[in-house]
């Protein structure tokens, strides 16, 4: 079957004007590949409100949102997606609505149910890259789906999340770097050393919160942010993405605070995704 050529009409060109100035770019070559690409998203939250913005604004072409969490009130501190009127909404069909209305020239499909074993492999299917925005406290079983199947199929993780007044970015691609269970494992180790006293918090880059989450709206919007900055680089070809790298930022009272870490020391001796 004769693959279908894929042109930018002159409304796109003058939308992505900007994007094409980018000496890295490619022109429209490169903006070719973003409308080319398929995206899931799995979270359309705090992190997932400034990631799916920016996709969108970029002019990724087809863009799967998968929640299954409805708007509240307590949500819209930093969930920029949603509005007062949505409150009650799935947010996988509210974000539609909102980035519907941002551009009109691309495809978004709404997924109101969270990410799991069994459909995972459906939503993924046919996808680039898959951006893991979901919120690990309400759906880790579906962030231990994304994990596996991001091993199986190759197909990679842009990861991040924020926390009080900073947050996280990372690249997730196994076996070339390690997993997100090898990371979470990790932390819940850490969390559980901290209460046990053999630890301390300042020896950890790990932030560690009990629920219900503290959180400044911006924190999030910046964590989304630099996960669109990742998974749009990885789309276009531009530059090395963030592998066995974790981009940390903390900015509080006492000054910001932007850290690179390795983490290849979290992965488990014996992983079946990494190891």
């Amino acid at each position: 079957m004769k693959k279908k050529t894929v042109k930018l009409s002159a409304r796109e060109l003058k939308r992505y004007s900007r994007n094409m100035l980018i000496k890295e770019w490619g022109g429209e070559k490169g903006q070719i590949k973003l409308k080319s690409s398929t995206v899931l998203v799995a979270g359309a939250g705090g992190s997932g409100s400034s990631l799916l913005y920016y996709l969108a604004a970029a002019g990724v072409g087809t863009i799967r949102v998968a929640d299954g969490d409805k708007v509240a009130m307590d949500n819209l501190n930093r969930q920029i997606l949603h509005d007062e009127k949505r409150i009650g909404m799935n947010k996988a069909e509210s974000a539609k609505v909102a980035l519907s209305r941002l551009n009109s020239d691309i495809k978004i499909v709404p997924h109101p149910y969270y990410v799991t074993h069994k459909n995972i492999g459906e939503l993924a299917k046919g996808c680039d890259i898959i951006c893991c925005a979901a919120d690990e406290r309400n759906n880790h079983a579906g962030m231990k789906a994304i994990n596996r199947f991001s091993y199986e199929s190759g197909i990679p993780i842009s990861w991040a999340g924020g926390v009080y007044m900073g947050g996280f970015a990372t690249f997730i691609q196994p076996p070339k770097t390690i997993c997100i269970e090898c990371y979470l494992t990790t932390a819940y180790e850490t969390a559980k050393a901290i209460k046990e006293g053999k630890i301390k918090v300042a020896e950890t880059i790990l932030p560690m919160v009990e629920p219900p989450n503290p959180i400044v709206g911006a924190a999030a919007g910046m964590a989304g942010a630099l996960q669109a900055m990742e998974t749009i680089k990885y789309l276009v070809g531009i530059d090395k993405n963030l592998l066995n790298v974790l981009l940390f930022f903390q900015i509080g009272a006492t000054g910001a605070t932007f850290q690179q870490f390795d983490i290849t020391k979290m992965k488990r001796p014996g992983c079946p995704y990494c190891g």
